[in-house]
């Protein structure tokens, strides 16, 4: 690595070390390059392709709004996510983290991965992988205001079939009862 691609990292590393006190080497790690293709709210939800903000893709069903249960209702109607009590791991459950300032508009989205760290996009720069949620907990993005939770989408797949099976098992089971209520 060159000294000016050095100094340009260093820069960086302060830059991120100053905008979040919380992180360090040891929970902290890039995970991606620098996109503007997509925001942290999309990469929290699972998308990759495009932005989720009020003036680019919002659920029609969602509330319009910066306060933060707006960016709830959003994970609701696109995902399918409801709100939980806290950002525990739990086996076959995935979690997202919404951040909100003083004025309590959302300025942050995290989304647990399946070995309990978090992944987030700070804004246009890099996707990150973060220990906890208190990492990135700092002025500029202020604290957890509301966590959510839904199935992990294979574990969802399971439950739509487990479901399908139950009714198919119900429909000949009533076939039966009904032959032998008619024999």
């Amino acid at each position: 690595m060159g000294a000016k691609k050095r100094l340009k990292v260093a820069a960086y590393i302060t830059r991120l070390l100053t905008d979040f006190p919380g992180i360090s080497p040891t929970n902290c790690k890039s995970h991606s390059r620098a996109t503007g293709r997509y925001n942290c709210a999309a990469y929290a939800g699972g998308d990759t392709k495009r932005r989720w903000e009020l003036w680019f893709h919002w659920h029609s069903d969602a509330v319009r709004s910066e306060h933060w249960t707006a960016l709830e209702s959003q994970y609701y109607h696109e995902c399918g996510y409801v709100r939980c009590d806290n950002g525990t791991l739990e086996d076959g459950i995935e979690k997202i983290a919404i951040y909100a300032d003083s004025r309590d508009e959302w300025t942050h989205a995290a989304h647990q991965r399946d070995d309990g760290w978090w992944e987030s996009k700070l804004g246009d720069d890099i996707d990150i992988l973060h220990s906890t949620v208190e990492c990135l907990e700092s002025l500029l993005y202020g604290v957890v205001v509301q966590y959510l939770k839904r199935e992990r989408p294979a574990n969802a797949k399971k439950a739509q079939k487990k479901q399908k099976d139950t009714a198919r098992i119900l429909s000949v089971e009533r076939i039966r009862q009904g032959n032998e209520e008619t024999g």
